[in-house]
């Protein structure tokens, strides 16, 4: 959020390989973000740290700070890795991603995690009543282009609900949910490994959707 006066300072230098910037800071009511780089003829390493007085003026039902912080960086070859953390009120959650060079095939390799202790200031940004909390992990790797991916989910809730009373009622307590998502051909989905467990239910099953069709196979006990 830039909104409002702002200031930036930015310090630095030459040396024999390349260029070292040790300070960046930009200040707005809003937010501060420090950060720091190096770069070089081999490659660019960045740190950044981003803080916001509120996250309210992103997420308008989460008052209070966040923050945003991690390292990045870039081979000559174009090779990127990023590793950022984000906490705010009632959320933690983490980024560890690496993206192969183009001439290696810029294949996305990574994770995803975030745990929520209460969802409810989340329900405008998808436009639904939610409610509960949990823990998510996403695991894999992916094409370029994502017309190829592999998958993995891990999660785990706390009396979720999303407003349907019906599927409210089955999600009530403690929850699981697990399964695997892998796209071998373009517009080509495969779904293996999937169990959904709660106190009221659970469900295993698989499926294939193509163009043409599909199937799957459910176990709903």
């Amino acid at each position: 959020r830039m909104a409002g006066e702002g200031a930036l300072t930015i310090a630095g230098a030459r040396y024999e390989q390349g260029t070292r910037i040790t300070g960046l800071t930009l200040t707005t009511p809003a937010l501060t973000a420090t950060g720091s780089a190096d770069l070089t003829n081999d490659d660019a390493r960045a740190t950044f740290d981003i803080r916001m007085a509120d996250a309210a003026v992103v997420v308008p039902d989460l008052p209070g700070p966040a923050t945003l912080t991690g390292t990045a960086t870039r081979t000559t070859a174009g090779a990127l890795t990023l590793d950022a953390q984000v906490t705010a009120t009632g959320v933690t959650g983490g980024v560890d991603l690496t993206v192969a060079a183009p001439d290696a095939g810029g294949a996305i390799i990574g994770s995803v995690v975030a745990e929520v202790a209460d969802l409810a200031p989340f329900a405008d940004l998808i436009g639904r009543p939610l409610a509960g909390g949990g823990e998510v992990l996403f695991s894999g790797q992916a094409a370029p282009d994502l017309s190829t991916f592999d998958v993995t989910a891990f999660a785990r809730t706390r009396d979720l609900a999303i407003g349907i009373p019906q599927v409210d009622a089955l999600l009530t307590g403690e929850g699981s949910l697990d399964g695997r998502v892998t796209r071998t051909e373009p517009r080509a989905l495969r779904l293996t490994d999937f169990r959904v467990a709660t106190d009221a239910i659970t469900a295993t099953g698989t499926a294939d959707l193509t163009p043409e069709g599909g199937s799957a196979a459910l176990d709903i006990r």
